[in-house]
């Protein structure tokens, strides 16, 4: 009985230890309304896309970069989305954010009334700190307006709505990695650059950092811990590790997509968690030039594929995984090893199944965003 408690006091502890950072999925059960604070309204998961569902519209003037035709003559509209939760006692003493990968087309975010961030160009994410904001013991409501009403908009179906996930991220409050966090980049097929950025909030000027390398069958290669010391106030950090030699890399190509996973640990004094992260990458190395065009790990590679818009046909453009995946399938089944992004940030999954299925990115940034 004794050994039976002092398992299941590991177990626990051990459960707390590694949730320092918790991520919580906030996708299910929005309450929607369109066009009106939720006279009429339907239970919707996200991603949404409530633009798909409008009505078909002739362009107002015959010409190709018309208001209509520029949205795949679909009519514009403003969504209203409404959800509440009861936030979880243990986040009381601990950082709260609330993350949106993107609201399309300009968006409002509301927390209990008040307006806590936006966007107003949808294809970007962004996170708000939520923590003075909440209260405990009793409903939060977080509402969110979604709006393609803009004079100035895409010459492309751009859908409506939130049409990425959302999430909570819960993580401690004086030390924690800051949003995209990680920056891997390697070098001669077989050396790995890894940087991270964290915020402290305590007067310390030494941080523990730790890496650790997996091999794509999930093998650990790699575990290093450095000490950083902070030379200047800013709570912003940058921290690198020295580069890291892989053995016996195993590449990243189109027809052996081989991934690396890394997680990167801030750590206290005493030894114990305050954030961890992961990421996935790639070791290859990619070479253009005039007499050879593409070179991936030394050899020349013909780019087939397509320039392709995020959104996905009769399902609009709310970024589901399984659709996007099927996508990049069928891609691949066609002999294609190439998408060039039209004209915008892509989600995360999107980038995430690339690198799992063997497809270079052709990564365009923005196009009609003044």
């Amino acid at each position: 009985m004794r050994n039976y408690i002092l398992f299941l006091f590991l177990l626990i502890s051990s459960s707390l230890y590694a949730q320092e950072r918790q991520v919580i999925d906030m996708n299910f059960d929005w309450e929607f309304s369109m066009d009106s604070l939720f006279k009429e309204s339907e239970l919707v998961d996200v991603p949404h896309d409530f633009q798909i569902d409008l009505p078909w519209v002739t362009p107002n003037v015959p010409n190709s970069y018309s208001r209509y035709s520029l949205r795949g003559f679909k009519e514009m509209g403003t969504g209203w989305y409404r959800k509440s939760f009861v936030p979880d006692t243990t986040w009381k003493d601990r950082r709260v954010l609330l993350d949106f990968e993107g609201i399309m087309l300009v968006g409002d975010v509301y927390l209990n009334g008040k307006r806590i961030g936006g966007t107003d160009y949808g294809y970007l994410g962004f996170e708000t700190d939520i923590t003075p904001r909440l209260l405990y013991k009793r409903k939060n409501t977080i509402l969110v307006k979604a709006s393609t009403m803009k004079e100035k908009d895409s010459r492309w179906y751009t859908g409506g709505g939130l049409f990425r996930p959302v999430r909570i991220i819960v993580t401690s409050k004086d030390l924690y990695f800051n949003r995209h966090p990680l920056y891997i980049t390697t070098r001669d097929n077989r050396y790995v650059d890894i940087k991270a950025e964290a915020t402290i909030q305590t007067k310390k000027n030494d941080l523990n950092f730790k890496i650790r390398i997996y091999s794509p069958d999930d093998q650990l290669l790699v575990e290093k811990d450095t000490t950083h010391f902070r030379r200047t106030p800013a709570r912003s950090w940058e921290m690198q590790m020295p580069e890291i030699e892989i053995p016996s890399p195993q590449l990243w190509d189109t027809e052996h997509p081989n991934l690396y996973k890394v997680i990167a640990t801030l750590l206290r004094e005493d030894g114990s968690i305050a954030d961890e992260v992961t990421e996935t990458f790639g070791i290859r190395t990619v070479e253009f030039g005039p007499e050879f065009g593409l070179k991936l790990n030394g050899k020349k590679v013909l780019l087939k594929g397509d320039a392709s818009h995020n959104t996905l046909g009769a399902l609009g453009a709310a970024a589901y995984p399984r659709a996007i995946e099927k996508r990049i399938q069928m891609l691949k089944q066609y002999g294609g090893n190439h998408i060039r992004t039209s004209h915008n940030p892509y989600s995360r999954e999107f980038l995430r199944l690339c690198d799992r299925y063997g497809i270079l990115v052709v990564d365009e940034l923005y196009d009609k965003w003044t």
